[in-house]
């Protein structure tokens, strides 16, 4: 059985460590903001996705009906 001491060096040694290392490394210190809400409301980056999301959605909306029109247009070609 794992004790409770060994569990929590090995935590912080395979986990905790390297993120802090790969945090200096790349200069990132998370702050409150970077932490506070993760989950609830969309972030700009997620909010960017969700819009590209409603756009392509309204492009395919125009394409389907053209490619319906264009794959009808070239059966008719066809003798």
């Amino acid at each position: 059985m794992i004790t409770k001491k060994t569990f929590t060096a090995s935590v912080l040694l395979l986990g905790v460590v390297p993120a802090v290392a790969l945090c200096i490394l790349n200069g990132f210190f998370p702050a409150f903001r970077d932490v506070k809400d993760p989950l609830g409301r969309p972030s700009t980056l997620s909010q960017g996705l969700i819009d590209s999301a409603d756009q392509l959605d309204t492009l395919t909306a125009v394409l389907v009906p053209k490619h319906a029109q264009l794959a009808d247009g070239i059966q008719a070609l066809v003798p």
